[in-house]
Order: structure tokens, then sequence, then C-alpha cells
């Protein structure tokens, strides 16, 4: 398996949830693994403690914790193919099939299936951007423009699609058309600096270098990290005859890309780690799960969101899905042993600890709710949740 497919799937699927801002083709850090908390507390359920055991929420028998790697890529395969047979008909889940055999690096099969999606739902994004994504990689300039122009169609803020599409209408020579898409993206809600990297890249090629100056500057100036821009600035420092200023800038870009370089080792060296691999691995029980809630088979999403827990100690997005499903059935102790778990994982995450607090009322453990509302408070006393919550606490009382 190869890691760098791990990371663009994941970016691939934060894309469509609002959560991906990384450029393709940019020099940026690598995303993170975790999956973002949710914007806030959700409903309250009536009021009930079902004095179900916090040791019973990660009881997963039929998992195997000391599965070697080939065995968890078995796995993986396996509760996909289970997820296609129960739903063969559904773009969602032949996604899921996709995202598969891509991590796997079968991409003439990912291609096959996402092609099979959009058969099904003609609008489906997530295989528009899967194909485009591939088109690109294999210089079929042409073809991704055309994947990338649909899906921008459907999803007109989405910064994946229309940086890749800038990025595919730079490679095919048509860099205005590329200029026209990046200016478009930056006035977007969901603007990225990325954006500003590649416009100074686009300004630089049609020699219009003042403005090419503005945007490579904002894109180092806001993330530093960007070695694309500093290279466009060692450029134009050149081009003006200001030697140190322009090695000044090679130096920046010559050591983002040597720490890139060392990225890219450790990536490959972690293949064959075993941490690594439950991780890609939990990645996608967690995608298994969601299609199954959204079909309304909740007891396969609970399974399925138990082992991906399991596979992946770190991991926030099966904890809080669970957390969520529990809370809907009132399984209060189930709950409880989630919030713990997530409190501990991310500690500064304000929505954790109310989420907390509110569970611990729930189970009428009072002074532990309310020692989880004022750390929440303590973190961001703005919140607009927290006065909410304290009042439902003051309720009980």
């Amino acid at each position: 398996m190869r890691p760098v497919f791990y990371l663009w799937l994941l970016l691939l699927i934060l894309s469509l949830a609002g959560f991906a801002g990384l450029f393709w083709g940019e020099s940026s850090p690598r995303p993170p693994r975790r999956v973002p908390a949710p914007q806030g507390p959700v409903r309250e359920e009536p009021r009930q403690n079902t004095g179900v055991s916090i040791q019973a929420a990660f009881a997963c028998p039929d998992f195997v914790s000391t599965a070697t790697i080939a065995e968890l890529e078995a796995q993986a395969k396996r509760v996909v193919d289970q997820l296609v047979a129960a739903y063969p008909d559904r773009a969602q889940a032949l996604n899921v099939s996709a995202m598969k055999h891509a991590g796997f690096g079968d991409w003439d099969q990912a291609v096959q299936v996402w092609r099979r999606c959009l058969e099904l739902d003609p609008r489906f994004t997530e295989a528009l951007l899967g194909k485009g994504r591939v088109a690109l990689q294999q210089d079929e300039y042409e073809r991704a423009i055309q994947l990338f122009r649909r899906a921008l169609q459907l999803v007109p803020d989405d910064p994946l699609v229309s940086l890749g599409l800038a990025e595919a209408l730079m490679k095919s020579g048509s860099s205005e058309e590329a200029l026209q898409v990046l200016e478009d993206h930056v006035e977007s809600p969901r603007a990225t600096v990325e954006a500003h990297s590649k416009l100074g890249q686009v300004h630089f090629q049609l020699e219009q270098y003042e403005p090419a100056r503005k945007h490579f500057e904002i894109a180092v100036q806001s993330k530093p990290e960007l070695r694309a821009a500093w290279y466009g600035l060692a450029r134009l420092h050149a081009l003006e005859g200001d030697q140190e200023r322009a090695e000044q800038c090679l130096e920046r870009f010559q050591a983002l890309a040597e720490r890139e370089r060392e990225a890219d080792v450790q990536e490959i060296r972690e293949t064959t780690d075993r941490a690594h691999v439950s991780w890609y691995v939990a990645f996608l029980h967690n995608a298994v799960a969601e299609v199954y809630d959204s079909g309304g088979d909740l007891r396969k999403a609970e399974k399925i969101w138990c082992k991906a827990a399991a596979l992946d100690p770190q991991d926030l997005e099966s904890r809080t899905r669970l957390l969520a499903l529990y809370r809907r059935s009132a399984r209060y102790g189930q709950a409880l042993a989630q919030g713990r778990q997530l409190v501990e994982l991310a500690p500064e995450n304000v929505n954790y600890w109310l989420e907390l607090g509110r569970i611990n009322a729930r189970l009428h453990r009072r002074e532990q709710a309310a020692a989880a509302v004022r750390r929440a408070i303590e973190l961001d006393p703005n919140h607009p949740k927290v006065r909410e919550i304290d009042e439902f606490l003051q309720y009980l009382r």
C-alpha cells in the first residue's frame, strides 16, 4: 500500500464535507489524519440512565487486535465488499470501493468503479473528482478539465475542484482560463491560501510580475510552508537583480523541499508500519459505516465504527459517531465512555467537553457535568452553546 494514496483519498472525502483546503501540486504539510469535531452538541434526548457499563463501549469481540498487515488489508477489502453486496446500486457504497482500489494502488479498477457511480448518479461529485485526479496524474489534461468543469457546476465553491481545474488548465497551456478560475476561487467563502500561491505562478507565466508578487507574498505570510510561493519570489527577485533576497527565498524553498523529501521517505517506511496501515483501514471502516448509517442500518454502522475505534486508538471520527449514536438511543453509559475518550484525545476541543457535560448530566452526575462545562468555558467563554448547556445544568439542580 502507498500512503500518498491514503492522504489524497482522505482529502477527497473531507473536501466534500467542507473540511479540506489543501491544493494538489503544492508542497503543503501533510493533511491531518483526524476528522474535525462536530460543530456543536446535538439535540437533547429524554433523560434516561440505562446502567450500561462504560467498558462495554469498546466490546468488539470479533476484532483481532493482533492482526498482521496482510490481515488488516484483507479485513478492509472484506468490509468494503460486504458493503457493496448490501448496496450494489448505491453510488456512495461504490465510491468506498473505488477508494479501496485507489488506496491499494489499483487506479484502473478505481476509475471503472467511479464510472459505474456516474452511471447511477451523473451528479455524483466524488466520482468526478476521483476520475479527474487520475486523468491529471496520467497527463490527460483535456479529460481532467472536462471532469473538473462538470464537478465545478455541482460544487462551485469546493477548493479541490477549483484548484484541480486550475492545475489542469495550467498544464494544458490555458493560463488565462486558469487565472479566471483562481480569481473566482479566492473570492469564494472557502478560498484557500494555496490559491494565492497558484495565482502567483499564473501571473508569473503571463509576465504580470506585480500581481505575481502580491499573491506570492500573501501566500508566504499566511502559510510560510508553501514552498512554491518562496520559489516564485526567488525568481521575481532574481529578475529584478536583487540577488541577496533571491538567495534568501531560494534557501527557504530548498529547506522546505528537503523537509518534504524526508516526509516522503518516512511515508515509504510507514507502508510496513502496522499502526499506519491500521489508521488507513480504520479510515475505510469509517467510510463504510457512514453508508450503513445513511441507509438506516444502525446496528451494522455501530459494529463497524467500533472496529474503526479499535483499529486506530487515536481516531476521533469513529468515537464521535458512536457518541452521537449512543446518545440518540439513550445509551448514556456507553456515550460517557466515548466522551471520556474524546476529551483525552482532543483536550482543547470545546465541543467534546460540552458533550461530556451533557452526558454526565443525563446520568445525574452533576459534579462531573459541571466540571466539564467549566472546562469548556475556560477554553472558550464565548462559545454559542456554553450558556445553553450551563442553563440546562442549572435546571437539573
